[in-house]
């Protein structure tokens, strides 16, 4: 129920028993999202003994989380839809965190993950992955597109022996430790400036360098790493296409005034949600925006977007207790 009403939510997930605000996140690359999850019912939001069941295609899986009272009402996660499957990780993840902070979650998918239009460029490398000497990724889904393609091609982990492995963040190194392999450089700050950084002071002269990555994404990295004396080769790994999603998805619960934070994790999300939402969209005053990252946060202000929150950590656990944080001081 919100505000004594009964809504059908298209994102799959419907609310009961609740006064707690709304927060709408938009999350995409940090990490993979899938659709196993068809219907999410969410009980006495909010509240000390407030509760989650997430159906999966699969059958029935049960996911029960401890509420605490007074992060906000809703929160609209406007994610992406995902090509395979990497549910534990990725969708329960971000929406349980925000659950246990008591915030009201429905899914608002702002780009869909895809498979790359041609494998080319990918099976070159990894039929020839002996020539690098190291493999950057930059977003779990790059890992979870390289390996499932790597074992298609007839390989696997054995031959990624002697290669270093650097990731963009923490959620993208677990994700590839998940599969056994060690990671060696995971920078300080989660951005592809981080990583140069990471870098600074590594002989990296006539080295070749993989990067498994979104067909569109920023020439931080490969160019910094090339102006060092590195050869990159910059792959495909995946692409982002629109959600499908429209704005009378949503529309009718910012007008009821029951969204309170809108997040964003990449500058794709801030993108695809002025373009769905119309270039002529003016939100309440009421509505805040919530950031992942600095690079985001640019995006959202070149869009015309306030950044009311941004976090210091730049992962989605840090996201979420930046939201807590402010709604904690209000």
């Amino acid at each position: 129920m919100l505000g004594g009403k009964s809504y059908f939510c298209p994102s799959g997930v419907c609310y009961s028993g609740s006064s707690a605000p709304l927060v709408v996140q938009c999350v995409d690359l940090v990490d993979a999202y899938d659709d196993l999850i068809h219907f999410a019912f969410v009980c006495a939001v909010g509240l000390p003994h407030q509760r989650g069941l997430n159906l999966s295609e699969c059958g029935l899986a049960c996911h029960v989380v401890s509420g605490k009272v007074g992060l906000a009402e809703c929160v609209v996660i406007a994610g992406a839809k995902s090509y395979g499957a990497n549910w534990e990780n990725g969708r329960r993840y971000k929406v349980s965190l925000l659950l246990e902070e008591g915030a009201r979650v429905i899914r608002f998918p702002t780009i869909q993950i895809a498979p790359p239009e041609s494998w080319d460029g990918l099976d070159r490398a990894i039929d020839g992955i002996e020539s690098y000497h190291w493999v950057i990724f930059t977003s779990a889904n790059g890992v979870r597109f390289f390996f499932s393609r790597l074992r298609e091609r007839g390989r696997d982990v054995r031959d990624l022996k002697g290669l270093g492995i650097c990731t963009i963040g923490p959620a993208t190194a677990r994700s590839v430790e998940d599969r056994g392999l060690r990671v060696d450089i995971v920078p300080d700050e989660y951005i592809s400036e981080g990583i140069l950084a990471a870098f600074e002071g590594k002989s990296l002269k006539g080295k070749k360098i993989l990067l498994p990555r979104a067909e569109a994404a920023r020439d931080v990295v490969p160019e910094g790493l090339e102006r060092i004396g590195a050869a990159v080769d910059v792959v495909t790994a995946y692409r982002t296409v629109r959600s499908g999603y429209k704005r009378s998805d949503l529309q009718p619960l910012i007008d009821g005034g029951k969204v309170d934070v809108i997040t964003f994790t990449s500058p794709s999300t801030v993108v695809n949600f002025k373009e769905i939402m119309g270039r002529d969209v003016r939100l309440p005053e009421k509505v805040k925006f919530a950031c992942l990252g600095p690079v985001t946060a640019a995006a959202a202000k070149k869009h015309g977007f306030s950044v009311d929150i941004l976090q210091a950590r730049y992962t989605i656990p840090g996201m979420v207790e930046a939201i807590a944080g402010y709604f904690a001081k209000q």
